[in-house]
């Protein structure tokens, strides 16, 4: 029912798997299914968002496994942080040089600790040898 004023030009394929991911309280918030559904028009019009940096954080702050379907932007700091601290599995999305970052890995971690098999392997190592690295 709250999809009926977005059917025209959106991408409702997007928007709805957007909001299977999304809490139950967001599956319900106008604001964010007006956001979703803005991104969800993008993809509808455009092949990629690769030259749109606002777009792109909108939506990995939304949800941030988003980053997946942004490949160009896998290597900016600031995408993937916001990715990060929305869901700290958005890590797996980032570049390798972003997963040896100890800013990103820890913003991560403190989202989802499950984020840290992501990281790169020597900061894993680093991390098991002294754990409080990650602080």
């Amino acid at each position: 029912e709250h999809l009926d004023g977005f059917r025209s030009g959106v991408d409702l394929e997007l928007l709805c798997l957007v909001l299977q991911y999304a809490s139950e309280d967001l599956q319900h918030d106008e604001g964010f299914i007006q956001a979703a559904a803005g991104i969800a028009k993008h993809f509808k019009t455009n092949d990629s968002w690769d030259d749109d940096m606002e777009l792109v954080l909108k939506a990995v702050q939304l949800d941030g496994l988003l980053l997946e379907a942004a490949p160009g932007w896998q290597d900016s700091k600031l995408v993937v942080l916001k990715a990060v601290q929305q869901n700290g599995l958005a890590l797996q999305f980032a570049s390798e040089d972003l997963k040896a970052d100890r800013l990103v890995v820890r913003q991560a971690f403190e989202q989802n600790r499950d984020s840290l098999e992501f990281a790169s392997a020597e900061l894993r190592r680093t991390l098991r040898r002294q754990p409080c690295e990650i602080l």
